[in-house]
């Protein structure tokens, strides 16, 4: 990857476009026009043209391992001839091989398509020069979205920046270390464009030089906008607008004013549905929590935060004795009920205090006096919890990973109940050292499982009817800080002794429907967005395969290291949500934090508990920021191995 290019890219990205030719296919056939080298409107723009003068014997057999070995248009025999040819003569015959090396560079080049876009969500010049003088269109696009329906191009699905420099991009044969030489023919141009700001995906489809492009399906969510040029006509900007209101998925129009059409006046700030400015820079949020929301309900968010709409008032004002906020906070609980599966004869309950406190209000509630409650330790909170609870009761620890630095899950076969717990408590997701659980474990007959499922809830589905009980923290796959879930059985509320205090008795909350005082308003908002997100987005099912695609590329890239990375957690016991791993020295993985933060990588640095370096990749992490990851990964080995 080129030095500069792994910043990430924004959330929105442009096009824009004149009105007629294949605009109406962007919205009815959900396609992208994708134009080859010879199109570009640079004469410059992605010619092979190697400045050979610096080059020596040993540059040339680098160049050819590890440039020549990429192209797609080289066969293996040609590969092999050429090899042949440098060994044999023991010389460098530089004429012969520039010319056939470069040519075979052009042409492998000149076969792969281009799509241009613009970080800029409103400049002048490109509605000048690319949208008819402010006739056409900009077309607005999801960036994640756009990044998931090209994932097998060459920058790997993701959208890369466009360096200029002040030179033409003549390129130099690598000294020392292997350079992708064909990043920098598709991602350098001068100065003169520097206006455009751009990001391209380039992929590796053979366009026919005759035709000069290839349309491309899209995934038909990515395009959630389009501004209509300020001298678009009248009957243009309804075919627009008839056009989107066709496309699959939603998509806003808006006519940009004349008053508007000025490089210092950004649009996406200034129009109704408020969607994410291009001018933020969003980086890859790795951190364990508080954890990266879906963008689309940040939007949402931003959008309605000054006043909800038909109330006038912000949700940070309105009163939780409102009907506007109670329609908010029931129609939170119904939406978890149907995303979750919640059968009749459980509550549902938003309290405060985050999990920590739920360690010492469940033993308060379901663990009496005369009984004793069985816990699984399986890392830092299970500890906590135990803690909390012996100072309240009697506490059996029934299986523990402690003797191995809680690196895995404990067996069934290694797990002994007391005679008859209250309730057995499991963690069923791990942060700091990285480990989950992947099957339930089997507790006795009767006996309430209660699980702290703070930082996996609701990342697969999930079959309620085997718990008793389960609560969380709701700032990784929820909300945000300040709100805590609590899903009971019924059977399990008013258990509590009659000294119990009001707020710590769930039957307090359960009889008034989380209302008993001023609740975390925010956060139960912040929780009915993201639930109506999970919902409209294939809900749990959903959420599940894209969590074990995230996590199954990045353990590849753990497994793949040749021990260079070595994760904590043993295999059949690793998080999906979590992921946790080791370099060769500490020294490396300050750096490798470093450079990381700086790449716009944040938030890798693992717990003093294990060390290392933690990504933790939550239901709303990117798969674009775990791509980006990995190949930081493969750049950092290959430079620090």
């Amino acid at each position: 990857m080129l030095p500069g290019l792994r910043r990430a890219a924004p959330d929105l990205l442009f096009r824009y476009l004149s009105f007629g030719g294949y605009l109406q296919d962007v919205f009815c056939k959900s396609t992208l026009r994708f134009t080859s080298r010879p199109r570009l409107n640079d004469p410059c723009d992605c010619v092979v043209d190697f400045d050979y003068s610096k080059a020596t014997v040993s540059d040339w057999r680098i160049y050819y391992r590890g440039v020549l070995d990429k192209q797609p248009s080289l066969t293996r025999e040609s590969k092999r001839s050429i090899l042949r040819q440098f060994l044999k003569r023991r010389r460098f015959l530089e004429e012969d091989f520039q010319s056939e090396t470069q040519l075979e560079m052009q042409r492998a080049a000149d076969s792969c398509a281009i799509l241009s876009l613009s970080e800029s969500g409103n400049n002048a010049r490109l509605w000048k020069e690319y949208a008819g003088e402010g006739t056409g269109v900009c077309l607005v696009f999801n960036t994640f979205l756009l990044h998931q329906s090209f994932e097998s191009s060459l920058t790997k699905g993701v959208p890369f920046r466009v360096s200029y420099i002040d030179t033409l991009p003549r390129l130099q044969v690598p000294v020392g270390r292997d350079h992708d030489h064909i990043e920098r023919v598709f991602l350098t141009k001068t100065l003169q464009w520097a206006h455009e700001r751009e990001w391209r995906l380039v992929l590796p489809e053979q366009i026919d030089e005759q035709v000069g492009f290839i349309d491309l399906e899209f995934d038909p969510k990515c395009l959630i906008g389009v501004f209509v040029g300020a001298t678009a006509t009248r009957e243009n900007e309804a075919r627009i607008r008839d056009w989107a209101s066709q496309a699959p998925s939603p998509v806003w129009v808006q006519q940009v004013s004349l008053d508007e059409l000025s490089p210092a006046t950004d649009l996406i700030e200034g129009k109704a549905r408020c969607r994410m400015s291009s001018s933020v820079q969003r980086i890859f949020n790795f951190s364990a929590g508080p954890a990266v929301l879906p963008l689309p309900v940040l939007e949402e968010a931003r959008e309605h935060l000054v006043a909800l709409p038909g109330v006038g008032m912000s949700i940070l004002e309105i009163s939780h004795r409102s009907k506007a906020f109670e329609e908010i906070c029931y129609g939170a609980e119904a939406n978890l009920r149907k995303l979750a599966g919640v059968p009749d004869g459980y509550h549902v309950l938003f309290l405060q205090g985050g999990a920590t406190l739920q360690f010492a209000m469940l033993a308060m509630n379901l663990l009496p006096a005369s009984r004793t409650a069985d816990y699984i330790e399986t890392g830092v909170w299970s500890e906590k919890a135990i803690a909390d609870a012996k100072k309240l009761g009697s506490v059996h620890v029934a299986g523990s990973s402690k003797a191995t630095n809680h690196d895995r899950i404990p067996l069934q076969s290694e797990i002994r109940y007391s005679a008859a717990p209250a309730y057995v408590h499991m963690t069923s997701n791990n942060t700091i050292f990285g480990t989950q659980w992947h099957h339930l474990p089997d507790v006795p007959v009767g006996v309430p499982l209660v699980n702290d499922a703070s930082s996996d809830i609701f990342c697969r589905p999930v079959d309620i009817s085997r718990y008793g009980m389960i609560y969380g923290g709701a700032q990784k796959n929820l909300s945000i800080a300040g709100l805590t879930l609590v899903i009971v059985r019924e059977d399990l509320v008013g258990r509590a002794p009659a000294a119990t205090p009001a707020y710590l008795n769930y039957a307090t909350h359960a009889k008034e429907r989380s209302l008993y005082n001023t609740p975390p308003a925010f956060g139960i908002y912040i929780l009915h967005l993201v639930l109506k997100h999970l919902l409209a987005e294939g809900g749990l099912p959903a959420v599940e395969a894209r969590n074990r695609r995230k996590a199954a590329k990045l353990y590849a890239a753990i497994d793949a290291s040749g021990g260079y990375y070595r994760g904590h957690a043993q295999p059949e016991s690793r998080s999906w949500m979590n992921v946790t791993f080791r370099l060769p020295a500490e020294e490396l993985e300050k750096k490798f934090v470093a450079e990381s933060t700086a790449a716009g990588l944040d938030g890798l640095k693992g717990h003093r508990s294990v060390g290392g370096i933690r990504a933790s990749i939550y239901n709303a992490f990117p798969e674009a920021g775990v791509d980006a990851l990995v190949t930081f990964m493969a750049d950092f080995a290959r430079a620090n191995g």
